[in-house]
Parts: C-alpha cells; structure tokens; sequence
C-alpha cells in the first residue's frame, strides 16, 4: 500500500512538471495578441474587463455611459486583475498562466475523486484531464470556459460529499458552487434549479433514507445561497432595464436565433453565411409587423424579448425531422469532436481549423470542413488531429464501459452524478455541437473513463493475482 501511494504521488509530480513545462514552453512562443485575437467571444470577456479598469465599471471603454449586461461578471473580472498587473494591452500571457492553474486545479479535485471511485489511479485521472487536447488548448485564450470547468467541478465534489454523507456544510458549498457557475456563464441559471433537487436524489440512490424535513432544508439552502449570491448582480441588470437575469435580452436573442439558424442549415441544406442573413430578414420582418408606435416606445432591451419570443416561435416552425437531425447532429460532434483548433492556433494555424475552413468556403457541413481541413494541413496539424481523435474515441469507449461498470456495481449515485451533468450540458445548447462547450463536462468523461480501466485492472488481477 505505501509502494502504490508512493508512485501515486510521484507520477502526480511527474504529469504536474511535464504539464507546466509544456505551458511555459507554449507560453514563450506564442504571441499574445494571438491568444486575445482566437479567444472564442473574446470581445465580449475583455471589454467589460476593460471598461472596469478604465472606468471603475462594467461599461463600453469606448462609451462609458454605456453599461455593459452581455455577460456575467465572474470572468471579466479576473480578466480585470490581469489587465491590472500588466496595463491593457499585455495581459494576455498572464491570464493565460493562472487558467492553465486553473486546469490543473480542476484536474487535481478530478483526481480526488477518481481516487475514491478506483484507489490507485487518481494520478491517470489527472494526466487524462492536464493533457486533454480541448482543455489543454483551450486554457491558452482569452474565453471562460476553464475557469466555468472548475466551478463546475466544485458543484460535483459538493454533490458527491453530499452523495457520501448527506450535511448542509456540502448543500450550502453546492449552492455556492451553483451560483459561481451562474455568474460565469449564464447556463448556470438553469443548474441553479436542477443542483437543489440533485442534492436528495444522490442521496436516496447512495442508500440514505431522509425525511421530507431533511430534503426541503438541505434543497432551500441550496437554492437560497445560489440566489443571494447572484441576487446582486441581477438586480445591477434590472435596474438596467434588462429584467432579473444574468446577462442582457440581447444576448439571449442572439442565441436564440444562432439556434435558428442551425435549423436553418439543416433544413434547407445551406452554410451558415445564407441561414444567419435569412434570419435576419425574418428578424427585420418580425419587427416590420410592429405597430410603428408600439415598435418607436420600444426599449432595446424589451425589442430583444420580443424578437426571442419570434425567435423561439421560428425554432418551433421547423418539422420535428429537421430538429431531431439537428439535435444528432450536434450531440454526436459534442461528444466525438478532437477539440484541436485551439491547438490548431498554437501551431501557427489559425486559418487551418475546421471552423475557420468552414466560414472561408461557405461550407454546409461541419464534417465537410474537417475533412477540407485535413487535406490542406500540415505534417504536425495530422499528428496533433490523430493523437486528439484516438484520445476522444478511445476515452469514450472506455466511458461506456465504466458506465456500465458503475451501473452493474450498483453505484447509482455516481452514474447519476457524471450522467445528469453530462446530459445537461450536452443539451442546454441542443443546435451547437462545438468541443468547447464540452469542457465543463471533460472532468466527468474522464471520470468514467477511469471507471472503465478500473474494471479492466480488476479483472486482470483476478486472472493473475500477483500482477
């Protein structure tokens, strides 16, 4: 036993070194521009960041009177910190330092738990998530989705200590957790309802018997943390004029009929230039059948409602066919996806990546854009897209295995765990099947990943028991 911890530990400072040896390496040969310029929204994390450091709030740097709802404040907030120690302009390297941090945080709590699943192979766990290529290239640029990873993590431990021995120390850290996640990302608006009752049904799957009591105290502290945490915020956005919300209308409209436009491309088979120029026209025509003096005494805010309510009626206009293969679509590209374009930029590459093929030919299909996007890469952007593709395809196939594994031992709380966090994420944006949003959820395939090899090394050993 103290032989197996030993090496644990050792090959924990092993993947750690060669993790942050990696970064730095990366990390003096980018460009930092590079790293703002690809950051996936990243207009939309800096400004607000920049606004606050130039002008003491959340507002357009360009136009101070203009405040600023699009996104929550958790994020550009660090990006602030940052723009603080190095001025506006050099920031990026450093936000790109303490995210890789971040990364290793997030793996190192992913390891605990893998520990406690399958003793012995936490250190796997942390070398699967530290040099996952989705991860790994995302931590570079400017975009939230490393530090949300963490945040979403947080919910999980809080979930599976409570799992493990239900107390309100574990219900209040969800409630917390929860609210950290809304204010990064506002997706975890919707978590803010579902983690409350997650709460008693891990625990009733691990066996424990709670009285009604139990369940509504530990559930409303939950919720009632969650909401005092981001009531703040959500009042700033009221008094905005944007309603009680995380983030403005405007930017729920625009995802709205980002979501349209998907269908759109299904429907009528063409690329994404054509679907998002007819929704436009369906916007404009939307805002034409106004009543003039209704649509003059109209708020930006309450013009963004209204068109989410037409955007929302478009989505539902669609035959079922076309939303189911949309829906398959983007859950299959969700899950089997390489996530290599970051690393794709890393290389010097950044007009290589499917994405980038995929506006510049008007391409109608991701896929097409992919395999557009081999064709014309180099001899490092195929290495880097293979080893990427063999750890995707080979981690999900040892998932299923663990699932099944977890399943047939009887683990429930954990199945339902990894399974409602996956499912949620794969499904809170239905029409858009991009890696990145994967990253929240990179922890829980890991997870099931290590339950797999863990049935595989049982099983090994009861074939030769002195291996």
């Amino acid at each position: 036993m103290i032989d197996e911890v030993e090496r644990e530990e050792r090959a924990t400072a092993i993947c750690l070194g060669v993790f942050f040896l990696a970064a730095a390496v990366v990390l003096l040969l980018v460009d930092g521009t590079t790293l703002i310029a690809h950051g996936a929204d990243a207009a939309s994390w800096y400004r607000p960041a920049h606004g606050l450091v130039q002008h003491g709030g959340f507002v357009d740097p360009d136009a101070p009177s203009e405040a600023l709802a699009q996104r929550p404040p958790l994020y550009p907030l660090l990006v602030a910190g940052t723009m603080l120690v190095t001025g506006t302009a050099g920031y990026a390297k450093l936000l790109a330092g303490i995210q890789l941090a971040v990364l290793a945080v997030t793996a190192a709590l992913t390891a605990r738990l893998a520990g406690r699943m399958a003793p012995g192979l936490g250190a796997l766990a942390l070398a699967l998530l530290l040099f996952n290529p989705n991860s790994f290239g995302a931590a570079f640029f400017v975009q939230s989705e490393t530090v949300f990873a963490l945040f979403v993590t947080f919910l999980l431990v809080a979930l599976w200590r409570y799992a493990e021995l239900p107390s309100l120390r574990d219900a209040a850290f969800a409630g917390l957790a929860t609210a950290l996640i809304a204010l990064t990302r506002p997706e975890g608006l919707f978590l803010m309802l579902v983690a409350p009752l997650a709460l008693p049904i891990a625990a009733r799957l691990a066996g424990w018997r709670q009285g009604a009591t139990q369940v509504g105290a530990t559930a409303l502290l939950c919720l009632a943390i969650s909401l005092a945490v981001t009531a703040p915020w959500m009042a700033r956005n009221a008094a905005l004029g944007e309603g009680w919300r995380l983030t403005s209308a405007a930017n729920t409209n625009y995802y709205v009929w980002g979501s349209a436009a998907q269908l759109e491309m299904v429907a009528s088979n063409v690329d994404n230039r054509t679907a998002e120029r007819r929704m436009q026209q369906a916007r404009e025509e939307a805002l034409a059948a106004l009543p003039e003096a209704e649509a003059a005494g109209m708020s930006e805010a309450e013009r963004a409602r209204y068109l989410t309510w037409q955007g929302l009626d478009r989505i539902l206009s669609y035959p079922t066919s076309v939303i189911a293969r949309t829906m398959t679509e983007a859950t299959a590209q969700f899950f089997a996806a390489g996530g290599t374009g970051r690393l794709f930029i890393l290389l010097g590459e950044p007009e290589g990546t499917p994405f980038a093929i995929m506006v510049r030919d008007d391409k109608v299909s991701y896929l097409d854009s992919v395999l557009t996007a081999l064709e014309e890469a180099n001899i490092p952007l195929l290495v880097v897209w293979v080893l990427s593709m063999a750890y995707v395809l080979s981690l999900r196939m040892l998932g299923l295995v663990g699932l099944w594994t977890l399943f047939t031992t009887r683990q429930f709380q954990i199945v339902f765990l990894l399974i409602a966090a996956i499912a949620f994420f794969a499904l809170v944006m239905p029409f858009y099947g991009i890696s990145r949003f994967r990253i929240a959820v990179e922890p829980m395939l890991v997870l099931l990943a290590i339950a797999g090899i863990d049935r595989w090394r049982r099983s090994r050993r009861a074939e030769n028991p002195s291996a």
